[in-house]
Parts: structure tokens; sequence; C-alpha cells
């Protein structure tokens, strides 16, 4: 078994990366036995035990992890030991490399980093950009590579920093590295061509952050580069210069006649549409797998379905099904089915707010009603597996977004990108 870790600049392409190496071989993470965690979710949860935000750390450091998560690590990759080759991607990694480096010793460390201009020209995209703002990404950006480079220079053996540049102009060279990085593994090239993932960037934003970071007063950035670069097993040595030419095709680029309000309105009202139909394939999906599930059920003969209230007393059987019920009466998932089904209509968009606020009453009384009832682990169940499946559905995860983010004034305002974002991750991953 040989897990790798990615770490990047959360505005990077760091999960580009990830997806390539899906591509090229690399399995993903299987969650825990016992707690069914994701190295994500392990993640998140010490970082919630230190009282911590990712988004709003400003300063670096490796956080000290109690015996017990060292346990949740252990179980994790047990559940993955017969996995050849696996990994994952995370930058709130960044302050936990020494956990999972002491955790596992061989563990491999897969460091990404890129051009300044590119990071900063995602975080500003869409944005107003002042000098306050510009600072503190700069103050950002030098404290997480100066981690980077530190528990690089530690543990040399078990890392390889990579700049995410030189991939995007080779794909191949990723897969080369990790052979020889990684024993037991090949490059697989099967299928691969440059346009297999997407690493655009936008050329306008790109030049006009070029421009700005080439004052004097940001200087230390450049230096903070140019020690990356200076110590990369794969560094990017093809640097496209800032010449009158590329400024021209910018330009000239940007002079095109730009969409006529009608078109704009259409195409827009096309998009709406579009993502309306996937919610609602959606929907049916979710539908057709209950009923294919209680044809199941009709054809063994068996009469009492698979449900909670078969397992109402816990213990009074050494057998336990119904792990994707569970998961379905979960607040989660009942919110995100809500959000769905509401966002069929116009009406039912306007109404949401208050038929979320109906269904987490519902949910509230329901468990009120239930709070006799003993039932076992998910972990215990026979078909935990199918709890696994059902967190996937669009429903859960819109769901379990929507309960993360109310409990501060920050989640709030960052809930509809985030809404949005899971849809899209939604859509991607099932190649809508």
């Amino acid at each position: 078994m040989q897990a790798l870790v990615i770490v990047g600049h959360e505005s990077s392409d760091y999960a580009f990366v990830e997806e390539l190496l899906y591509k090229q071989g690399m399995e993903q993470a299987k969650p825990s036995r016992r707690e069914l965690l994701t190295p994500l979710d392990i993640g998140e949860k010490l970082l919630q035990t230190q009282t911590l935000e990712f988004a709003s750390l400003r300063h670096f450091e490796q956080l000290e992890a109690g015996e017990i998560w060292n346990e949740l690590a252990l179980d994790l990759l047990l559940a993955n030991v017969e996995q050849a080759f696996w990994g994952w991607s995370d930058p709130q990694t960044i302050v936990l490399l020494d956990y999972w480096r002491k955790v596992e010793p061989q563990l491999k460390f897969l460091l990404l980093y890129d051009k300044p201009e590119v990071i900063f020209s995602r975080i500003f995209n869409k944005k107003q950009i002042n000098q306050e703002d510009l600072e503190a990404a700069i103050c950002y950006w030098n404290d997480f590579y100066e981690e980077i480079l530190t528990f690089y220079h530690r543990h040399q053996d078990n890392c390889l920093l990579v700049h995410i540049g030189a991939i995007r102009d080779d794909k191949h060279l990723l897969g080369q590295a990790i052979a020889e990085f990684i024993p037991h593994t090949q490059e697989n090239k099967s299928h691969m061509t440059n346009a297999d993932v997407d690493f655009s960037v936008n050329e306008t934003s790109l030049l006009l952050m070029t421009a700005i970071l080439k004052e004097k007063e940001y200087a230390s950035l450049s230096t903070s580069y140019e020690s990356l670069q200076a110590v990369a097993d794969i560094p990017l040595t093809v640097v496209e210069a800032l010449t009158t030419e590329r400024i021209m095709s910018v330009w000239n680029h940007y002079q095109q006649p730009a969409e006529l309000p009608e078109q704009a309105e259409k195409t827009k009202e096309l998009e709406e549409e579009n993502e309306l139909l996937l919610l609602q394939l959606h929907q049916v999906q979710e539908e057709l797998e209950h009923y294919f599930l209680e044809n199941q059920q009709l054809k063994t003969g068996d009469s009492s379905p698979t449900t909670l209230s078969s397992l109402s007393s816990y213990g009074s059987s050494s057998f336990h099904y119904g792990a994707a019920d569970r998961i379905k009466r979960q607040l989660s998932y009942r919110l995100g089915a809500t959000m769905i089904q509401q966002s069929r209509t116009l009406k039912g968009c306007l109404m949401m707010p208050w038929a979320l606020i109906k269904e987490d009453r519902a949910f509230r009384k329901d468990l009120k009603a239930r709070s006799h009832e003993k039932l076992p682990p998910i972990a215990e169940y026979q078909d935990a597996y199918e709890a696994e499946r059902v967190k996937q559905h669009l429903s859960y995860r819109l769901g379990h977004v929507l309960v993360k983010n109310t409990n501060s004034v920050t989640g709030w305002f960052k809930l509809p990108w985030l809404l949005r974002q899971e849809i899209v991750d939604f859509q991607r991953r099932r190649g809508y």
C-alpha cells in the first residue's frame, strides 16, 4: 500500500492535479471502517476541536493531535490497506502535515505551487481589488509556502515539490515523476491527452495581475517564489515573458464585440433551465432507486421492508439492515431533498426558506418521537456501504453544506456560493 497526500494553495489547480492522478491510476481514499470518515472529514474535525476555521487562518502552525486522532487515521489507513496506490487532496493539510507524517512515516506528499499571478488572478476573479486585500493575499501566500518549504526540507525523501504550470504544459510529466517517486507504480498513459483535464486560466486577469505584481513593494513575493523554484523537483522551466505581442493578443481578444443583452439573457435562461432539468433528473434517479429496492424485496418474498422501523430495538438481532434509510432520515438529506423539490418552480424557489423551516421542525418532531429507539452505529449494519452511496446523492450533499454553514455569519454569506459549487462538483463527477 502506498498513499499520496496532495497539498496546494486553495486557489490553485490542486483539485485538477488530483483528478489527473485518478485518470492515471491512483485510487480514491475509502472511508475509515468504524466511523466512515474520509481524510478530509478527519482534517475538518481536527480543526474544529482546535476551534479553528481554515478560511480565517493567516499564519500556519502544525496542529498537535491526541492519541484518539491517531487511532482514527490508522483506521482509515487500514481501510485502504488493499489499495496499491491511493490518495487525496486537501489544502487544509498545510497545518496537518506533521500529523499525517507521524501517523504513517511512509506517507508520500505531493506539494504543489504555481506562479503568484495565477493564484491571485483566481482569488480576485470578478472581484474589486484594493491594496489592503492584495497585501493580505500576499502574506497568506508567503506564509503558506514558507510552511511547504519547511516541511519539504525536513522530509525531502517523502516529498515531491511540483510546479503546476509544468504539469499544465505537459500532463504526462506528472505520471513519470510519480512512477519514479513511488515504488511499484507505473505511469498510465492510456486515453490521456492534454485536453482530458482543464487547467485554463483567464488570460486577461493573468496579464493584469502580472503587471500589478511587478511593483517593487511586492518583491517579497518574487523572493518566495524563486525559493520554491530553486529546490523544486519539477520547476517551471519555460517562462512566458510579458511581451508586447502577448499584451496585444489579449487586447485584441478583449476588443471583440460583446454579447448583446438579449443574447446574454437568453443564454442565462437556458443555463438555469438546464440546471433545473439536471436537478429534476437526480430526483427521478433517487425515486427509481427506491422503487428498485422495493421490487427486489417483492421478488425475494420479503414482506418486511428494510427500513428503520424494523430496527427499533438495538440488539434484538445480530444482523441489521437499512443504512441508506438512516441517512435519508437525517436532517441534511431531508433539507437537501426539500431544496431540490422547491427548485422545480419559481413559486417553490420563492417559498424555499419557509419550506426549509417547516422541514426542520418536522425533523425535530420526528426525532423526539423516535427518542426511545436504540439503533446501532451505521458501521455495524450489513449494508453500511449503502450509507456511503446515499451520501453521494445531491440531496445529502446540498443539505450537508446547508447544515454546516448556518451556524455562523460567515457561513451564511458563503452559503450561496458553496451550494453552487457543490452542484457544479456533483455535475462534473457525474459527467453531466
